[in-house]
């Protein structure tokens, strides 16, 4: 679990220390950010895992339930950017009747839960799902979006089962794409330098495409029912049974050539592969 921030000087400092008082001069971040940033869930085996959770590596998810771990506040602010934008978008007063948003249920079995971003009535039941990400990323959905966002697909069907199993009917869902980093004065050098603009790209070589617009919406499929129910349910019982013995899981599979591992997982530093290759670097 989240115990301790890192300052800029990559000392360590508990929460719950920052927050009573800043061992450097100045904060790193106002007050309220980092009392955000502190908020941790409760562990798995007191609650129901959500839908992100069970998707989630089962690596990465047992390291961050069995460990405490630090990170620096600074490379929690796209966490923190979501979550505003996810409330600015929220119709909390009901405001448009045929809109549900921010809809939060529990399976059946009451194995897991979630939240939906929105629901909307009128074409039949569609699930939109929010996500706010970078250029790079939303490039490579340009490029071959089937194929490089495999686990907002997967996500949404999992929300799919939360909602035919508190009788909502479902006929469509979409990914709505936010471009956090969109500049609109570089619209036009944009247009005019497709193709040129990331020196990494696809396994071929090739540069991904470059957005161009603030916001993309995506369908996304809708997978045979039954069969992404029984391989949902099995990613549970997996997840719960190394949770509740105390396993630890198999090096994790996508790891962006370790890119992950290094970048973007807290607690690597109890995870054997990641010491084993790369343990002198961390600090």
């Amino acid at each position: 679990m989240l115990t301790h921030f890192i300052c800029s000087d990559n000392q360590r400092i508990k929460c719950s220390d920052c927050l009573s008082e800043c061992r450097m001069k100045q904060r790193c971040a106002p007050y309220m950010f980092l009392f955000k940033a502190s908020q941790d869930r409760k562990p798995i085996l007191d609650r129901l895992p959500s839908v992100t959770e069970i998707l989630s590596p089962f690596r990465y998810t047992y390291l961050k339930q069995k460990y405490d771990y630090a990170e620096m506040p600074k490379e929690m602010i796209f966490k923190i950017h979501g979550s505003a934008a996810h409330y600015f978008l929220e119709d909390e007063e009901g405001a448009v009747e045929h809109i549900a948003t921010e809809l939060s249920l529990t399976d059946k079995k009451e194995k897991f839960k979630g939240t939906i971003d929105c629901y909307d009535f009128t074409r039949g039941g569609v699930i939109s799902d929010y996500k706010f990400l970078g250029k790079y990323k939303i490039g490579t959905y340009l490029e071959d979006f089937n194929k490089n966002a495999l686990d907002y697909k997967r996500q949404i069907n999992g929300y799919r089962i939360l909602l035919e199993d508190n009788d909502y009917s479902v006929s469509g869902a979409e990914l709505n794409c936010f471009c956090r980093d969109f500049r609109g004065y570089e619209h036009k050098q944009e247009v005019a330098n497709q193709g040129k603009v990331y020196k990494t790209g696809n396994k071929a070589g090739q540069p991904y495409p470059k957005p161009v617009e603030p916001f993309y919406c995506f369908p996304v499929e809708l997978y045979d029912r039954n069969e992404f129910r029984e391989f949902f349910y099995q990613r549970i019982e997996m997840l719960m049974h190394y949770l509740r013995e105390d396993i630890m899981p198999p090096v994790c599979e996508d790891r962006w050539g370790d890119k992950k591992c290094k970048g973007y997982c807290p607690p690597n530093e109890y995870c054997d592969y990641y010491v084993e290759k790369y343990g002198e670097e961390k600090q």
